[in-house]
């Protein structure tokens, strides 16, 4: 809802973009983090992150307090990525 592309969306990123970011999640150990960071009150923004490596294994965090700088940088390059240029689909409007 609170966001500037709605709907379902894709892009092909390069092999050298998918390494990148499968390294940056390999090198945090994304894995090890705690499965949710979770502040004292309800109506913290909150921002959910989910992984999934080539041997199948998936994780998904809750963030919304106190989350380690490096879960953060993850969070970020993420984000960096979902606002690139190259998206196809439907967009909508808020």
């Amino acid at each position: 809802m609170f966001v500037t592309k709605l709907g379902k969306h894709q892009k092909q990123l390069t092999k050298k973009e998918l390494n990148a970011l499968f390294n940056a999640f390999d090198k945090a150990s994304f894995f090890d983090f705690k499965n949710e960071y979770a502040g004292p009150m309800a109506d913290l923004p909150t921002t959910y992150i989910t992984y999934q490596d080539n041997h199948e294994q998936k994780k998904t965090i809750t963030d919304n307090w106190q989350a380690p700088q490096e879960l953060k940088t993850l969070e970020k390059l993420v984000d960096e990525v979902a606002n690139s240029e190259g998206w196809a689909g439907r967009w909508g409007s808020k």
